[in-house]
Formats: structure tokens, C-alpha cells, sequence
């Protein structure tokens, strides 16, 4: 288990990072189509109150409250929760509410969700089991829980190209993802790890191109990379974009820049004794 001092630098960086680009983190096409395996899998299994960790702007948990459910979304993060309490309020979804809150460390009673969701965000969490025994504990016996992660080859070429150009410029960048789970095989452990049963477990394909240099930049600058460059100056903002974007070119095809995208969708139940 990672220490209090390295868990606590560790949700601060990411804190810090999510901060950046809370009000334009929907742009991203990847994080979008995520959200869509994740949702089916939930309504396959209807409960009436959802937890969903790591909320984000709040797809998941207000996709969930318009298909009835009641549901709490909590992230780390202020300026999503803020995002995602405005979407809410704008949609006129009272059975949805948001606030600040650690995955590791929830603040609710035993058995008090039928369904807890987790979309793109087990894989930044330091002690990722104690986090799954705290979604255990909080569910309703015979409840699911749900889960997402990217898979094995996400985002490459590009992201690691992205962090090697930027850590020219004194920029810390170590991947976000604390503990990956790339393959199926992990999901399904982490699962059975924690006492989960009925385990599900699916990889989906959700690459796609990006026509041009341009789109590129627009969705890598609403993502990590981004906030990543944010703490350049604005001259060495434009020289890292000049030199990623130069790198990016040359990986190109006929059909644009093909952006490999893998989900991994995973899905266990609670004893129910």
C-alpha cells in the first residue's frame, strides 16, 4: 500500500492537473466514448441508488438520473464537481447531486448504493484495493459495481511522445495512470481480489481518426496535455506545440491520425451473503 505522504502527493498532482481543464474536459473524444460501455452496462443491471466515483463533468451519473435512478457523482476535483452540478441544474435533474470526495475513502454507511460506477478513473487511484473493499462496503448486498479503464496501447503513440517532449521543459510528466490495468485479465483479478463475484469482464474498440493536426490539438490541449503545458511559459508553450505537433505529423496516414483507443469494461457483483 502506497504511504499517507506519497497517496496525498499523488491525489494533489491530480487534483491540480483535473483542475486545469475541468470546463473544457468534455471536448475529449476518448473520454466521451468511454462513458458509452459503461452506461449499458449499468442499466443491464437497474438499481435505484448509484454512487459514481470519480465523477468527472458527471456523463455517467446524469445519464443515470434520467433513466431514473437516484445518484450521487463525488470527484476529487472541485472544478469538475462545479461542471458537473451546473449540468445538472441546467437538465433540471433533481435526483442527481455531486460533491468533492475520495474513492479511497468514502463517506457514507454500509450498504447504501444498489450500483457503483467508476468511469476512466481506478487506474489514478494509489491504493486501488482498499478503494474496491470501500465500493464493496458501501453497496447493497447483491448490488454491481462497474468499472473502466483504458486498455493496453491507449493513446499511443502520441501520449508517450507527449510526455518525453514535455519533460524537455522541467515538466513533471509521469503518466497519470497510478496503477494500469491494461489487460482483461487485470480487471478480473481486482475484482476477484476484493471479493466480488459474477464477474464481467469485455474489451472494446473505440479507436478513431482524427482528420488533421488541428483536431488533434484542440482535443490534446482539453486533455492532460494541457494542463501538462499550462506550466510552460507562453514561449515555451508554442515551442513544445511546434515540436509535438511536428512529431505528430510524421505519424499520419491517408485516413488523418489514427488515435488507438481500447476500453476496458469490467463489472462484479456483491455477495449476497
Amino acid at each position: 500500500m502506497t504511504s499517507e505522504p506519497e497517496t496525498e502527493a499523488i491525489k494533489q498532482r491530480l487534483v491540480g492537473l483535473f483542475g486545469c481543464i475541468s470546463t473544457r474536459y468534455d471536448a475529449q473524444r476518448a473520454t466521451a466514448n468511454a462513458s458509452a460501455p459503461l452506461i449499458a452496462a449499468a442499466k443491464s443491471h437497474p438499481g435505484g441508488a448509484v454512487l459514481d466515483i470519480a465523477t468527472g463533468t458527471g456523463t455517467i451519473a446524469l445519464s443515470l438520473a434520467k433513466d431514473g435512478s437516484s445518484v450521487m457523482g463525488i470527484d476529487l476535483t472541485e472544478g469538475m464537481v462545479e461542471v458537473a452540478s451546473a449540468k445538472a441544474a441546467e437538465q433540471g435533474l433533481s435526483n442527481a447531486s455531486f460533491s468533492v470526495g475520495d474513492a479511497e475513502k468514502l463517506g457514507f454507511p454500509d450498504a447504501t448504493f444498489d450500483t457503483v460506477t467508476c468511469g476512466l478513473g481506478i487506474f489514478f487511484l494509489p491504493n486501488q484495493q482498499q478503494a474496491l473493499l470501500e465500493w464493496k462496503r458501501v453497496l447493497k448486498p447483491g448490488g454491481w459495481v462497474h468499472f473502466t479503464v483504458f486498455g493496453e496501447g491507449s493513446a499511443q503513440p502520441h501520449g508517450r511522445m507527449l510526455r518525453e517532449q514535455i519533460a524537455k521543459y522541467g515538466v513533471d510528466a509521469r503518466s497519470i495512470f497510478v496503477s494500469p490495468l491494461p489487460k482483461i485479465e487485470d480487471c478480473q483479478r481486482v475484482l476477484e481480489e476484493a471479493g466480488f463475484t459474477n464477474i464481467e469482464t469485455t474489451r472494446v474498440d473505440q479507436s478513431f481518426y482524427q482528420k488533421d493536426l488541428q483536431e488533434y490539438w484542440i482535443e490534446a490541449r482539453n486533455a492532460v496535455g494541457g494542463a501538462l503545458s499550462a506550466q510552460l511559459s507562453e514561449e515555451q508553450q508554442r515551442a513544445f506545440a511546434e515540436e509535438h505537433l511536428a512529431a505528430v505529423a510524421e505519424t499520419a496516414t491517408p485516413e488523418g491520425i489514427y488515435r488507438k483507443s481500447i476500453v476496458n469494461l469490467a463489472s462484479g457483483q456483491k455477495p449476497t451473503a
